[in-house]
């Protein structure tokens, strides 16, 4: 029980402020493990005055009346939170067990012992040791079901944190598939094919300087001047020839393809 209030002190340490659930769970193992003390303290002064055959003394009597009204304060505010409805099936029904062993049984049981204990006839001690153990048994529960609660959601709360994590590197790894791929057809079919007409351009504008040198002519078949310096650097036709059969080359696609 001391490793279980230690890891659960911890869990209420990290995630009350974060998440309402679990501070709902930590204020009720919190009242749960306060009640279960506190009747356990009862349960021994009930021991006490039975193991020494006689009733118990004003100050005894007036020190369980104490110890009694601080589990019902507890176990007051336990019932608070748990009878609203988004509390879990298993917290309620922990809690309805304590209050028939404990609140029920065992205090029946505890009053009977007292008055024969005050009368001078015979006690079963084993039949109340057996109920005082099975009561003190189901608080326990109550705490139990309340930290097993507590970490079964912040279980939960880690892997849908897990799956979003998993699902924003998977949409990354989408993101980056996609770019690589368009990063690809527009290398494959834009800059590969402009950087090709560019250098046949630039191949085409070095061979119409040499041959203007030489004293030639290049052109369109229409007879226009090629221009380079424009956004489309390609030309649907290209005529080359000496200034002499120029002309005649001209007029010549103008008889064969108008």
């Amino acid at each position: 029980m001391d490793a279980l209030g230690e890891l659960s002190g911890q869990l209420s340490n990290e995630a009350i402020q974060a998440d309402p659930f679990i501070a709902r769970m930590m204020t009720v193992k919190q009242l749960a493990w306060l009640a279960r003390e506190t009747a356990g303290l009862d349960a021994m002064l009930v021991g006490e005055g039975l193991g020494r055959g006689r009733p118990l003394s004003a100050a005894e009597r007036e020190a369980m009346a104490k110890l009694t009204g601080a589990v019902d304060a507890s176990h007051q505010m336990i019932t608070g939170r748990t009878n609203l409805a988004f509390n879990p099936p298993r917290l309620k029904s922990a809690i309805a067990k304590a209050e028939r062993r404990y609140f029920v049984e065992f205090r029946a049981a505890r009053a009977a012992a007292l008055a024969s204990l005050d009368a001078g006839r015979p006690i079963d001690s084993a039949a109340l040791n057996s109920t005082m153990v099975d009561s003190l048994q189901s608080l326990t529960d109550i705490v139990v079901a309340s930290f097993d609660l507590t970490a079964e959601h912040a279980a939960l709360q880690v892997r849908v944190a897990e799956r979003q994590v998993q699902l924003s590197i998977a949409m990354m790894v989408i993101a980056c598939a996609f770019g690589l791929l368009s990063a690809t057809f527009i290398i494959g079919r834009v800059v590969r094919p402009m950087a090709r007409i560019t250098q046949a351009m630039g191949d085409v504008a070095a061979g119409d300087l040499i041959v203007h040198e030489a004293g030639g002519l290049v052109t369109t078949r229409e007879g226009y001047t090629l221009v380079y310096n424009r956004e489309n650097t390609r030309h649907k036709s290209i005529v080359c020839a000496s200034a002499l059969l120029h002309p005649r080359l001209i007029e010549r696609m103008r008889e064969i393809r108008p």
